[in-house]
């Protein structure tokens, strides 16, 4: 069982998220414990060319205690950290950036939504200045971005496939 939310007019799943894509996610998850998963561009693994996000349920593994199997990792390196504050999870071998999204959780979904939206976009100023010194922010950095009620992990793409396999946002979810 998953929740997908779409826009209403045509949208390229190039496109970067909105404040509305945000507000949507967070009406989602305010009443339904998952994890929220956007593939921005076929590299990220989009198998549809209109603009959707997409919740699966947590816990992603059976009779688990943990959202994902990732979610200790994630923890620790949030450990301390101010909430907008772009953190980096050492346990992780390639390039992204994890922040926290747990003082959205008690908030109104418009109120998530500003919070969230803002640390989505200096997410992805950050790796668009690691990876694209030259170019302005724009849709064309392909990039998978998961999300829980506690944090936000932004991974950029360069290819596709792993051994002929295409991966989507939930490769990085463990």
């Amino acid at each position: 069982m998953f929740k997908k939310v779409n826009s209403r007019e045509f949208e390229d799943q190039t496109s970067l998220l909105t404040k509305h894509d945000f507000e949507a996610m967070w009406s989602v998850l305010k009443d339904f414990d998952g994890l929220a998963f956007y593939n921005g561009g076929q590299i990220a693994g989009a198998s549809q060319r209109h603009k959707h996000l997409q919740v699966v349920p947590t816990p992603l593994e059976i009779g688990s205690s943990m959202r994902t199997p990732f979610d200790k990792a994630i923890s620790r390196s949030l450990e301390g950290s101010k909430q907008e504050e772009i953190r980096y999870c050492e346990a992780f071998p390639f390039v992204h950036t994890l922040t926290s999204t747990a003082d959205c959780r008690d908030l109104q979904a418009a109120e998530a939504a500003e919070l969230s939206f803002e640390r989505y976009l200096s997410s992805l100023a950050r790796l668009s200045d690691e990876l694209m010194p030259s170019a302005a922010l724009t849709s064309q950095m392909p990039y998978n971005m998961l999300a829980t009620r506690d944090w936000m992990l932004m991974v950029p793409r360069k290819e596709e496939c792993f051994k002929g396999i295409s991966m989507n946002s939930l490769a990085f979810a463990g």
